[in-house]
């Protein structure tokens, strides 16, 4: 189970070492739409989040209004072991932004 969080950059949630948002970051070729049925009153729900090892995605799975909804985030930056990333703005990687 994983926590959702909001920080200045919108929603985000930490599983396997990484923070996950429902936003790609630059140069993610992966076929999977970047949205999110969550919006600011779902944080501090409970989801289901399973880190998919050896690539920067995680499945979100949870239940709103009645109705089981999964998307797929994607990493943008991990916060174990590496403390230029200490926290979630930090290692926000929009891809609007070209980084």
């Amino acid at each position: 189970m994983a926590v959702i969080r909001k920080d200045s950059y919108g929603l985000y949630l930490k599983a396997g070492g990484y923070y996950f948002r429902p936003l790609k970051p630059v140069g993610n070729i992966n076929h999977k739409v970047d949205f999110t049925k969550l919006n600011i009153e779902d944080v501090g729900s409970h989801v289901k989040s399973r880190y998919l090892g050896g690539n920067s995605l995680c499945s979100v799975k949870y239940f709103k209004n009645e109705e089981e909804i999964k998307e797929y985030w994607y990493a943008h930056g991990n916060y174990m072991g590496n403390h230029s990333t200490n926290n979630s703005e930090e290692a926000y990687k929009p891809e609007y932004e070209n980084w």
